[in-house]
């Protein structure tokens, strides 16, 4: 029996608090009106997209108890896999949207499906990284299991590649290098994603970020014998997809380890760039068994753009033996960066989207539509077969170009002119600057990792939507003798000391400088000006795509030479006398020195005690609005390690002028 009438309506969104109170309460007031009926108040919460046409339809059919889900309100159906089905949701209470992919209830009574959906919530929920789908909670409600995810809206790179035939050579590099970054912070937990595919990899509209959909297959290399490990991949079911599986993963899938994956993002960056799987044709077994046999193909041939070198690179992430590949994600990533920079724009994602309504809801949302990515599993039977994607993949409104850069090519929001910028250029102070490209990451740090401060959290997704510049160095006292004509550095004179970074710097002295710096070069893109970083222009830069204790990893890589880890009572990283010339220790992977220690560096925001304001995602975030400390970062060489972490944070007031305060300066275009 279908609901018919107004007073039942607004008691069913009432019961299961559909709707939040404030809505709730403009509802009696419009369901009184003399004018109001059961079918204008219907449209009216469709116009006003207070209710979703699939919750209007649930209701309507008195299904509307089945909207709730524990805290989470569902708002649409977005697809379903062999496991499960997967909802746009909202929490109640936080008001957070979010993806709930939800076990079957057919099969609910196969234990070793439960086993294995709670396998993926352990695995999922160890990984926080900007380049990996998040997983936020896991719940059980009565006989109904599900996992509580990011939302992403963008595109899979499966759809990305179609939509244009293949992609730019920059533009697929930096994707999959995005891609081996998110594997890097997996493998440093000890999983094995094992199923990395073009339909696994989702591109988000805002800032063009790539993420890693569906660790739900992922192997714990400490799984013991006898767990779900069994199940996933006992024999006669083969986990991953046959047209990106690794020649070692398709004998032993339990066995395998990071070097698969990367024998998949090589499979992947083939297909980004041919739009062709790496053998197309043949059964699933056949594809198999040309992993395993048949030499890669060149690059050269479908691609005669790419150059010798990169066609190396290629052929190695396409190795037939593990040992002969790139041995870490990190390694893929650094030798991709250079091919990152080459090339023009990105075209922007929004125009490759369908308008709202376009479409029903089944061609707009997907969980593994491409027919060309058939799991190893197809050809077994339903109950084996593994399950699709577990997020869903909103495809909204065209949107509004933002500022995009790869490279020597800079897409500014504000035209639809690509200016033509160079990757990094020398200005008229001699400092070297590099381009930092747009894109998200987590800022701050968990609550488990060493020698946090609790200012550090929470820890939340920030999305930075302009390309910058920033300088390679600190700022050094010959280069802030060269725009000011003084030094108010008080370091002991030594030989070289103009390579040294400028100290006993105020907060005012860095904002002055900057101006005058702004005025001083003529080799900066017209319009740019200079300005200190702001926080998370700051952190973004130093992790430079990491998510661990420090850029290279859990201690400062060159300041100890990789060799002792920073816990407990940590040396001071450089030497008690003061800071050391720029530049010496090596830099991170976008180039930039002494990111961790020398000296502090001041950043634009004020400092907060009390941490970030939440754990919402942000964009392009510049700190409280006022305060009376100022932020500076990286610490010192008067600090323990502790304080020269990626998320470590300090405060000192303005006027603050000290050894152990320095700067960087970012240039950035118009607003």
């Amino acid at each position: 029996m279908a609901l018919s009438s107004l007073p039942m309506l607004v008691e069913v969104l009432e019961r299961y608090e559909l709707l939040p109170p404030e809505q709730l309460r403009e509802l009696r007031i419009l369901a009184v009106a003399p004018t109001a009926t059961f079918e204008s108040i219907c449209e009216d919460l469709k116009q006003r997209e207070w209710l979703t046409p699939f919750q209007l339809d649930a209701i309507l059919a008195e299904r509307g108890k089945y909207l709730v889900l524990d805290q989470y309100v569902l708002l649409d159906r977005l697809g379903a896999g062999g496991m499960g089905e997967v909802f746009k949701a909202r929490h109640r209470r936080l008001g957070r949207i979010v993806a709930v992919k939800v076990i079957r209830k057919e099969r609910l009574d196969n234990p070793e499906t439960i086993r294995r959906f709670k396998f993926e919530v352990q695995a999922a929920a160890k990984l926080q990284h900007p380049n990996i789908v998040m997983a936020f909670d896991a719940h059980q409600e009565g006989e109904l299991h599900f996992l509580s995810m990011e939302y992403i809206d963008g595109l899979t790179l499966t759809r990305l590649v179609k939509s244009r035939e293949r992609l730019p050579l920059h533009e697929a590099c930096d994707y999959i290098r995005q891609a081996a970054l998110g594997l890097q912070h997996a493998h440093e937990q000890e999983l094995v994603h094992r199923d990395i595919k073009p339909g696994n990899l989702i591109i988000t509209k805002l800032g063009r970020t790539l993420k890693i959909l569906d660790f739900g297959l992922a192997r714990v290399n400490t799984v013991p014998t006898g767990s779900v490990e069994t199940r996933v991949t006992q024999e006669g079911f083969l986990v991953g997809t046959p047209d990106y599986l690794s020649p070692e993963q398709a004998i032993d899938a339990r066995n395998v380890d990071i070097r698969a994956d990367i024998y998949s993002l090589g499979c992947t960056l083939y297909f980004a760039l041919t739009g062709q799987p790496l053998y197309p044709g043949g059964t699933p077994t056949e594809k198999l068994v040309h992993h395993a046999t048949v030499p890669a193909p060149d690059i050269r041939v479908l691609r005669p753009d790419v150059s010798p070198g990169f066609a190396r690179l290629l052929a190695k992430l396409l190795a037939k033996r593990p040992a002969d590949r790139f041995q870490t994600p990190l390694e893929v990533a650094q030798a991709l960066e250079p091919y990152c920079l080459e090339g023009g724009p990105i075209e922007p994602l929004g125009q490759l989207l369908p308008p709202p309504g376009e479409g029903s809801t089944e061609t707009r949302f997907r969980l593994d539509d491409d027919p060309s990515e058939p799991s190893a599993s197809s050809s077994r039977t339903s109950r084996t077969s593994k399950p699709s994607n577990p997020l869903p993949i909103a495809l909204g409104a065209a949107a509004t170009c933002l500022a995009l850069v790869l490279g020597g090519v800079l897409y500014l929001s504000s035209g639809p002119k690509p200016l033509d910028v160079p990757s990094r250029f020398e200005n008229d102070a001699t400092m070297t600057m590099v381009l930092i490209r747009p894109g998200s990451f987590r800022m701050g740090s968990p609550d488990d990792e060493a020698n946090r401060d609790p200012c550090e959290g929470p820890t939340h997704e920030v999305t930075l939507t302009n390309a910058y510049y920033i300088s390679i160095n600190e700022i050094t006292q010959g280069q802030y003798r060269v725009v000011t004509g003084e030094s108010p550095s008080l370091t002991k004179p030594v030989r070289g000391a103009a390579d040294w970074p400028v100290e006993h710097v105020s907060y005012e002295n860095a904002v002055e400088f900057c101006r005058k710096l702004t005025e001083f070069d003529k080799q900066k893109p017209e319009g740019w000006r200079y300005r200190l970083p702001t926080e998370a222009e700051w952190e973004y830069a130093a992790r430079a795509g990491t998510q661990t204790r420090f850029c290279s990893g859990d201690w400062v890589r060159g300041h100890y030479d990789g060799k002792q880890p920073l816990a407990g009572v940590e040396p001071i990283p450089f030497t008690p006398k003061g800071p050391s010339q720029v530049g010496r220790y090596s830099p991170n992977l976008w180039g930039l020195h002494d990111v961790h220690g020398n000296v502090a560096e001041w950043c634009l925001d004020w400092f907060s005690e009390k941490g970030y304001p939440d754990s919402a995602p942000v964009s392009d975030p510049v700190g409280p609005e006022s305060g009376k400390l100022r932020i500076v970062r990286g610490g010192s060489w008067q600090t323990g390690g502790a304080q020269c972490r990626s998320a470590a944070r300090a405060g000192r007031p303005p006027e603050y002028q000290g050894a152990d305060v320095g700067f960087r300066v970012v240039l950035v275009p118009p607003q």
